[in-house]
């Protein structure tokens, strides 16, 4: 359906996002431009009556789940980060993430929270290709997937410690278990947990959540420094959804085991280069390499690419499933984020989903009266207002639920390279303490401190056979930065 405001401005809408388009001006009418365009559109939104929406054919449907003490505000932000990534994406799918808040006591000091993916564990990589070959729509697609082996195996170059760059090369790949229904390799609406996300309170940090966009609400309301809970949250999500790397379950005791290095190799990977291993057309697991995003077979780069938290084997001190730091950094998977700031993805990061077999939603603006940057922003506005009130109604009723046995299921069936364990869990356990049990916490040189300047702090992603833990951060539509003290429409 559609209204109409001055200008014949036509804002057309569905359950996901908001399409802007300019109708061409009336004879004997004449459009006047006017510095009230927010205002006109707030207004005409308040008048409900008049607007409805229809539900998409298929839709990315993201079902969180909250252990006991998981406040209505935490949970809210988890659901508009759901409905965030479910309005860029069109996969027809069921995405199944269990969170929980912890005791700074109980984590590992500095550790701002993290994400646990599920992973289906070798799979055939000519089964892979055939499905990210049939799953191909848009023009990245076509040239990512013309640019990878089309054979029964991935080639990959890196130099070990000695300096000796070798080739590894396997027949099986391993996928987040979201990412694998993406492609239609598992079964897409199954209830099995797709992974965990647990989260520091920051109580006796001196820190504090809050939460951005319209509500402004804090979380802790003693904070004094405080990260933003929503980019945390879009961020832990996008982990989960397949923007892992192999490098963060690597360092220097384990650096030079092949076998493990192939129990580990994801999708991501695949378009991993560096300026040495794209003259022989192959990725780069090289944490000494300066590495980047391409589809190309490394002939361009979408953007560079951390190279792993261990120094020692001359990593740059952030986890590899991330974007290089910069300064300026934006998008919402790189690897530090502003005490205070807001970020969302960006072209980038939806990109690299967009390759590793996630279909993005197709956006047309057009602009005869309005530059197509403002009207980006302000018909993401109102979206993101309507996709607010929905969090705010599911997480009003969404009830806290013990998932411990499921959690022990998924570390028995679903850990990263296939390692398991045998223990049997309790329904009583705490689920940190689990996660502590497993040897979540326990595999040295991934772990980094909060850091203490006012500004900036590093959000690590440790990450090892038991799992990716992950720290969130992101960028604002646009790529400009805003901060969640003032209210999003006059944060732009």
């Amino acid at each position: 359906m559609f209204l109409e405001l001055s200008c014949k401005l036509i804002i057309t809408f569905d359950l996901q996002r908001i399409t802007i388009m300019s109708s061409q001006k009336q004879k004997n009418h004449k459009c006047i431009k006017t510095n009230n365009f927010p205002q006109l559109i707030t207004l005409a939104l308040a008048s409900t009556t008049i607007i409805t929406y229809t539900l998409p054919a298929q839709a990315l449907t993201f079902n969180f789940t909250y252990d006991a003490g998981v406040t209505y505000q935490q949970k809210t932000a988890f659901e508009f980060a759901g409905r965030y990534w479910a309005d860029y994406l069109s996969d027809d799918a069921t995405v199944n993430i269990h969170v929980d808040f912890a005791s700074s006591s109980k984590l590992p000091k500095g550790m701002l929270g993290g994400s646990i993916p599920a992973f289906v564990n070798n799979v055939s990589y000519n089964s892979f290709w055939n499905a990210l070959n049939n799953d191909r729509q848009s023009q990245f697609d076509y040239t990512a997937v013309s640019n990878l082996s089309s054979s029964t195996q991935w080639q990959s170059i890196f130099q070990n410690l000695q300096q000796e760059t070798l080739t590894l090369s396997n027949n099986t790949i391993n996928l987040t278990q979201a990412n694998a229904k993406a492609l239609n390799l598992i079964d897409k609406n199954s209830t099995a947990l797709d992974g965990v996300i647990v989260l520091n309170e920051l109580d006796n940090t001196g820190y504090g959540w809050a939460n951005s966009g319209y509500t402004s609400t804090s979380v802790n309301s003693w904070y004094t420094k405080a990260f933003d809970l929503y980019s945390v949250a879009v961020h832990e999500i996008a982990h989960i959804l397949g923007f892992v790397s192999s490098l963060d379950g690597i360092n220097a005791k384990n650096y030079n085991d092949l076998d493990l290095r192939k129990k580990l190799f994801t999708p991501f990977d695949l378009f991993r280069y560096s300026d040495s291993s794209k003259t022989q057309g192959l990725s780069d697991l090289s944490n000494g390499n300066a590495s980047y995003f391409s589809i190309d077979g490394g002939m361009s780069s979408i953007g560079y690419l951390s190279t792993g938290q261990d120094t020692s084997i001359k990593g740059d001190g952030f986890q590899g499933s991330h974007w290089k730091n910069y300064t300026n950094s934006i998008g919402v998977m790189a690897p530090a984020l502003r005490v205070g700031a807001v970020r969302e993805a960006d072209e980038r990061d939806l990109n690299v989903l967009d390759v590793i077999g996630w279909n993005r939603k197709s956006r047309i603006y057009s602009s005869n009266y309005y530059t197509l940057d403002s009207q980006i922003q302000y018909a993401n506005i109102l979206a993101n207002q309507t996709l607010n009130s929905q969090a705010q109604s599911a997480a009003y009723w969404i009830q806290e639920i013990n998932r411990n046995f499921d959690i022990t299921n998924m570390l028995n069936l679903n850990r990263w390279g296939g390692a398991s364990t045998t223990s049997t869990l309790n329904q009583t356990q705490d689920l940190v303490d689990i996660l502590a049990q497993e040897g979540v916490f326990e595999m040295g040189g991934f772990w980094d401190t909060v850091d203490e300047q006012e500004n900036v702090t590093s959000v690590p992603e440790p990450a090892n056979n038991a799992g990716l833990i992950g720290i969130g951060l992101l960028g604002l539509i646009g790529l400009k930065l805003k901060k969640f003290s003032r209210h999003y429409l006059n944060s732009i």
